[in-house]
């Protein structure tokens, strides 16, 4: 790693990543491109990251990503309460439904052209964080507060948020690089920045359990958020012995959800 960051061969700026802007006609596009906008609009943000705007002032990628909630969709002009989240749960009630609020189908489903139809594979501002935690961690020379900074303001460039904002955003006391609170920021900044990379998040929280859900009042699963998938039907009958003896690893005659590989230890 200390090689690559010496070297200079990464991103040196947000106009700088691998990925992939998808065109609107199937079966190459978004994936969500063809749904119906109700069906995009049962999709919400969930308490967690809603908290995270709020906690940190971020108006702008709130705005950008999701609809006002059910009760305020005419309220005029910004205000946080006009927003909501949808808790961990497996049948949500009709006011937590009313008070979450959905995708913001304009931005995702009815504009092709959008910055946030694309396929990310890796950014700059993911690249930032993994070295911000490689430095915090002593992997590599250099500070992590400026490359957890140069994380922050890639992240909103991504969306094609202006610098001013995003100046004003990384100067918000909740957000500014705390050492204290160091690998937990960096973690949750990276996680939120894979908004539209889910996959990615998740290996994250497996990881390093940052964010920390609370899926407490969920019913499915005894709570908790699954660290992994389970095997196939064609696994267990073809490859039964060595299904077998992966069962007994993870401490039981039944497979287990939340079984971590060794890397997540």
């Amino acid at each position: 790693m200390q090689k690559i960051v010496t070297d200079g061969t990464i991103f040196q700026n947000a106009s700088e990543g691998a990925e992939l802007t998808l065109p609107s006609s199937v079966p190459y596009a978004f994936p969500s491109i063809t749904e119906r906008s109700g069906d995009y609009a049962i999709k919400y943000c969930n308490t967690l990251l809603y908290n995270f705007f709020v906690n940190t002032g971020d108006q702008q990628r709130l705005s950008l990503l999701f609809a006002k909630n059910v009760t305020n969709q005419i309220a005029s002009g910004f205000n946080f309460s006009y927003y909501g989240g949808m808790p961990i749960v497996s049948d949500a009630n009709t006011s937590q439904v009313n008070s979450s609020s959905g995708f913001n189908n304009t931005i995702f489903l009815s504009n092709p052209s959008s910055i946030v139809l694309k396929s990310r594979i890796i950014t700059y501002q993911e690249v930032q964080f993994i070295l911000a935690e490689a430095s915090l961690k002593g992997l590599i020379t250099g500070t992590p507060a400026t490359y957890y900074n140069n994380g922050v303001l890639g992240a909103y460039a991504d969306y094609g948020i202006d610098a001013t904002s995003a100046a004003a955003y990384l100067a918000n006391p909740n957000v500014v690089y705390n050492p204290l609170n160091a690998l937990n920021q960096i973690v949750t900044q990276k996680w939120v920045g894979n908004f539209d990379v889910g996959f990615e998040g998740w290996i994250e929280y497996r990881r390093t359990g940052i964010p920390a859900f609370d899926a407490t009042s969920a019913n499915l699963n005894g709570g908790k958020i699954s660290t992994r998938f389970l095997y196939p039907p064609d696994e267990q009958t073809i490859n039964t012995a060595n299904y077998q003896a992966e069962l007994k690893i993870q401490g039981g005659g039944a497979e287990s959800t939340i079984y971590k590989a060794w890397w997540e230890k």
